[in-house]
């Protein structure tokens, strides 16, 4: 699931607006600084930084000292992904003015956006010191802080900055952002709640409740969440694509496949809407569809182990082992597959009747996880069509140790039959295991 989060802040407007006010007097003395200081914050203002820059140099040129002019040059610079250069000039607005609590938030923003979190978390301690009731500065270290995997500090942050604004939006939104991370679904949910009572038509935040309530097993409620999005904006693949994923868990599978096919009609490059579709078609049978959809999928990914390893079950249920050992193949050549991995391959190989080779593989599965019992039963099964029976009636044991109420993947009419009394014990611990159940 994907979480939008909101993008860090870094109060250039705010700080702008504050300095424009602040400079006034001290421009008193630099008549050309002032006039070029006001064109630089008009071409700010209208998003032309790189004029905005040259008339902030030509005023710093007319009069170095000015800390506010200095700042506003970082902010521009950081508005142009400039970071460094905007940290070394909040740098220069402090050496003129270290109680300009602004370049010090500023430059903890900067410092932020270049992955310098306890630098950034200094500098938002710094501007606390000078106002310790800033909401921005304490949204900041919030931020800084959540970066660094400090989330019981994050969260102490976050809630002083709404206690000092309750109406501080991004903060509702960042805070539900990173409990949803966190797994704490139903505080998150309530992030969200406060943030919509604020903007109602935020679509990026009903998206981001729909994934929580949907990562808390809440699916038509989540549904619900993506309906609204879409309500908004409709053409949210994204959102599509979340609203399939959520009916296919409530069972409404026809309902779900066509969300998907909304979603890859309007982004055919999503991944994730070609494999769900893919999933919801083998749920309801359509299993060449599903093929089909996760062939796409792996047009787009050709490295998704998840579609070849899905594709290679879908492939069995169609009698197409051949094609489902070559799936199965990829996965082992993408990378270091699973237990699981080698295992599905031997069961294609079992089912194609390459005995020898499904042992092989079924081998493999046992290297990486001794106790899977399914691996152990089919290795018995596999060495009791070889004829080891006796190796055979061991691998049985063995699966019926790790799990008394263990049912094989193969029915009763999958054991040889023998004449030999070793033989006919290892069949007998077969049949028990699968207590009369075939497939």
């Amino acid at each position: 699931m994907h979480i939008k989060r909101w993008p860090k802040r870094f109060l250039l407007v705010s700080t702008i607006i504050i300095t424009a006010v602040l400079v006034c007097s001290q421009f008193a003395r630099a008549e050309t600084a002032v006039d070029l200081y006001n064109k630089g914050l008009e071409m700010h203002r209208s998003g032309k930084y790189e004029e905005a820059l040259e008339y902030f140099d030509k005023a710093i040129v007319a009069d170095p000292e000015l800390a506010q002019v200095w700042n506003n040059r970082g902010g521009t610079l950081a508005g142009l992904g400039r970071y460094q250069e905007a940290i070394e000039s909040y740098e220069k607005a402090i050496e003129f003015d270290p109680k300009l609590t602004i370049a010090w938030l500023n430059k903890g923003g900067s410092l932020s956006m270049l992955g310098r979190y306890k630098e950034a978390v200094e500098c938002y301690d710094m501007a606390l010191r000078l106002e310790p009731k800033l909401a921005d500065a304490w949204f900041g270290k919030a931020l800084a802080l959540q970066d660094l995997g400090r989330y019981e500090e994050a969260i102490k942050a976050y809630d002083t900055a709404l206690e000092l604004d309750p109406t501080f939006i991004s903060a509702w939104g960042s805070k539900g952002a990173m409990l949803t991370e966190l797994g704490r679904y139903d505080e998150a949910i309530e992030c969200y709640d406060k943030y919509l009572v604020l903007d109602p038509d935020n679509y990026t935040t009903w998206y981001n409740k729909g994934q929580a309530l949907n990562l808390s097993g809440r699916y038509r409620k989540a549904a619900e969440c993506y309906t609204k999005v879409l309500e908004i904006n409709p053409n949210i693949s994204q959102a599509w694509a979340s609203k399939g994923s959520a009916l296919a868990m409530s069972e409404q599978y026809q309902e779900a496949i066509n969300c998907l096919d909304r979603a890859v009609e309007l982004n055919p490059n999503d991944v994730d809407a070609w494999y769900n579709k893919g999933a919801v078609l083998d749920i309801l049978g359509r299993y060449q569809e599903a093929v089909e959809a996760y062939d796409k999928a792996l047009e787009i990914d050709p490295q998704s182990v998840l579609a070849w390893s899905t594709k290679a079950k879908t492939l069995g249920k169609l009698d197409r082992y051949q094609e489902a050992i070559d799936c199965y193949d990829k996965v082992l050549e993408i990378g270091v597959p699973l237990s699981d991995e080698w295992f599905n391959q031997s069961m294609a190989l079992l089912k194609s009747e390459n005995n020898e080779e499904a042992l092989v593989y079924v081998a493999k599965a046992l290297e990486m996880d001794t106790k899977n019992a399914r691996a152990w039963s089919n290795k018995g099964l596999l060495l009791a069509k070889m004829g080891k029976q006796k190796e055979a009636l061991v691998c049985y044991d063995n699966a019926l140790n790790i799990d008394t109420g263990h049912v094989p993947d193969w029915s009763e009419d999958d054991v040889p039959l023998s004449e030999t009394p070793e033989y006919a014990e290892a069949e007998a611990k077969a049949i028990g295991a699968i207590g009369g159940q075939g497939q």
